[in-house]
């Protein structure tokens, strides 16, 4: 995060770090869906290494954002910042859909590779796998999985 004094900044400086962030939480999670897409393990990780770094700034930047205001908690006020522009504000809100379609999207591509791995498990269990989720110690064994090697 930009190392600037929060509480003494002004609402624009803010909005411009917010911005700032929104924009390369974006480009992470781009980066993180390819990863996906391709199966990039080391890629996934260090995706969402980033993004919770990102996740974790942001936070910050709203906590002393609302220290700082008169109305904290209120979302109303929060929108209509008195010392923003309007078109660093309307910035700001188009690049927060980007960011939450962009989740939406991860989100769906988490499921289908999910998806994917448990087809793979599966299909390494081998023929006799009946496709359930495995059993957890300690669950009521059922015929056939409680076999013991001979000998």
């Amino acid at each position: 995060m930009n190392e600037v004094n929060y509480r003494s900044a002004g609402e624009e400086d803010i909005a411009a770090a917010r911005l700032s962030l929104m924009k390369r939480l974006q480009a992470s999670l781009a980066g993180s869906h390819l990863a996906l897409l391709t199966l990039d393990l080391a890629g996934m990780e260090k995706a969402t290494s980033e993004q919770a770094s990102l996740a974790r700034d942001l936070r910050m930047l709203l906590v002393r954002a609302e220290a700082g205001h008169q109305n904290p908690g209120k979302r109303n006020q929060r929108l209509k910042r008195p010392g923003v522009k309007p078109e660093r504000m309307s910035e700001l809100g188009r690049s927060e859909s980007c960011v939450l379609q962009a989740l939406r999207l991860h989100s769906a591509l988490l499921r289908r590779a999910q998806y994917r791995l448990r087809v793979i498990t599966n299909t390494l269990a081998g023929p006799t796998s009946d496709y359930s989720p495995l059993m957890r110690k300690g669950s009521p064994s059922i015929k056939g999985l409680d076999w013991k090697c001979p000998g």
